[in-house]
């Protein structure tokens, strides 16, 4: 009985021992919680969550691991601490760790094309380019999403539209020029309140077109006539009037276009420009209008005899006539000359020999029987490149 009261005092003893012990506070108490190294290798087997009450660093100990486990870790008041060991009772409050990341199944995630047409030309690479994709689908238990793009080894961070699905980074377009393989390599991260994470890949893929097309040819241009002209097959060309008005036409497979002529004024002018497939624009070139056609003073032109005498007879009547005529100080601006002449109501068209200053043309006799006048009406007609022309007629009579 006494020794049994002796064993009862020196229990007590020692509890009260225990509790007159002053907390310590515990070296290195902001580190990750940690076993100290002659502790047992044993695996952790469950994670126990115990509500704490005031931001204490924590030393937790279970029979099951000598000696004690540290876990030094300050918490907000009020949070949970969880405390890890390889106890495996049964009346514990434990969960097993989180360490499974959020699902990617059903995640559509897309880089859209670069541009409208998926080609970086001269003016998008000079400046900013702005990256856009679809996302769509985040895992529910995604605490966080970030979408980084790489572009010539250098990584850049997305701005995500959840509700809309979407999007978007601007990118110096010098680095898409310089991007060796001209592809973007973009990347979605979804990561979960325990920090797992998982990943969805994409890539797009692009071409570069940074040279302007030459300047538009313009045809010369006159004051009523269609304006005309060639430039790069498949681009958009611009023609501004003295208005300021515009009209845009695209050049055909052969580089040919047209625009109409408003009605422009001698001296007017104007300017075209193209634009090829990828956005890049030439420069300018202009055309003055020409509204006014050859000057014919001092042309000389006339018809000559219709025969030697200016008389048809029988045989001459039976047969072909040729018809001469003089074509001196032609126009030096006149880019194409032309001499017809009507007979009896049919027009026939001479040749003109320039060096020698004449023109011919054979006739039916019987044309110059049945003209009911017996007159030659001869016309020179000068057309300058713009297409404006101007004449100089005459006349020869003659007798059967």
């Amino acid at each position: 009985k006494d020794a049994e009261n002796d064993a009862d005092a020196d229990s007590d003893a020692d509890a009260d021992a225990d509790s007159d012990v002053e907390p310590q506070a515990l070296l290195g108490e902001d580190l990750p919680a940690a076993l100290p190294a002659e502790a047992p290798q044993e695996l952790v087997s469950d994670v126990i969550y115990q509500p704490i009450s005031s931001i204490e660093p924590l030393l937790y100990h279970d029979a099951g691991v000598n000696p004690w486990l540290w876990a030094a870790i300050p918490l907000v008041a009020g949070g949970i601490i969880a405390a890890a060991s390889n106890h495996d009772s049964n009346d514990d409050s434990s969960v097993p760790a989180d360490t499974t990341p959020p699902s990617t199944d059903g995640v559509t995630f897309s880089v859209d094309p670069v541009t409208s047409d998926n080609v970086i030309n001269a003016s998008e690479a000079s400046g900013n380019v702005t990256i856009t994709g679809v996302l769509k689908n985040i895992p529910a238990d995604a605490a966080n999403t970030a979408v980084t793009v790489v572009i010539n080894g250098v990584t850049y961070n997305a701005t995500v539209d959840k509700a809309a699905g979407t999007w978007t980074v601007s990118v110096p377009g010098s680095g898409l020029v310089a991007d060796a393989d001209k592809t973007i390599d973009a990347k979605v991260t979804f990561t979960d309140a325990a920090g797992n994470s998982s990943s969805v890949n994409d890539t797009q893929t692009y071409t570069l077109d940074t040279t302007a097309p030459n300047a538009p040819v313009i045809d010369p241009v006159n004051g009523t006539d269609p304006i005309t002209g060639t430039a790069e097959p498949g681009s958009t060309v611009t023609v501004t009037y003295p208005d300021g008005s515009t009209k845009t036409v695209v050049a055909g497979p052969d580089g040919t276009w047209t625009v109409p002529n408003p009605g422009l004024n001698d001296g007017d002018e104007v300017t075209a420009v193209a634009t090829d497939p990828a956005g890049n624009t030439s420069g300018p070139e202009t055309a003055i209008v020409d509204a006014v056609g050859p000057n014919t003073d001092g042309v000389n032109f006339a018809v000559d005899s219709v025969t030697a005498d200016n008389v048809i007879n029988a045989s001459e009547a039976a047969g072909n006539v040729t018809i001469t005529g003089v074509l001196k100080n032609v126009p030096s601006d006149a880019a194409a000359t032309a001499v017809t002449i009507v007979i009896n109501g049919v027009t026939y068209t001479a040749t003109v020999d320039s060096a020698a200053g004449t023109w011919t043309v054979s006739v039916p006799g019987s044309g110059l029987v049945a003209d009911t006048d017996k007159t030659i009406d001869a016309k020179v007609t000068f057309t300058d490149a713009a297409g404006n022309s101007s004449t100089v007629n005459d006349t020869q009579t003659y007798t059967l």
